[in-house]
């Protein structure tokens, strides 16, 4: 009697992996990376102070359609909504580096730098880039 061995695959793929890098320039915020993700990317942003001055950045899922302008005009807070919608958070400090953020929900995307007047409240904000995920 012969037998019958059935192989299948188990599991899920691994998740897609992406890099990006933020600087911070003391006045402005810049993004250099990919503009559209794949839902579900883990994303390592490292984030560079090329200034003297303490800032934090954020990532945040933002209603779609969101531009780069609606975040530098009107602010992340405004634009993003409460912090649900924030993703991941670096507090305001002064050396190099790193975030991973898991892109979970298709739509668009924003990051920003930021500073703080006093211990909490966000004085200025600058928008680093708006992205797609699909």
């Amino acid at each position: 009697m012969a037998g019958l061995l059935l192989l299948t695959a188990c599991g899920s793929a691994e998740p897609a992996e992406a890099t990006a890098t933020v600087m911070f320039g003391g006045d402005a915020c810049g993004y250099a990376g990919a503009s559209t993700f794949d839902t579900g990317t883990e994303l390592t942003i490292k984030v560079i102070n090329g200034s003297e001055q303490s800032f934090g950045f954020s990532v945040w899922k933002v209603p779609d359609g969101t531009t780069f302008d609606d975040i530098q005009s009107q602010g992340m807070l405004t634009v993003g909504g409460e912090g649900e919608n924030m993703r991941g958070i670096l507090r305001p400090g002064s050396v190099d580096r790193e975030l991973m953020v898991v892109l979970d929900e298709s739509g668009t995307w924003g990051m920003d730098c930021f500073q703080l007047d006093g211990l909490t409240a966000p004085s200025d904000g600058y928008a680093a880039v708006v992205v797609e995920v699909r």
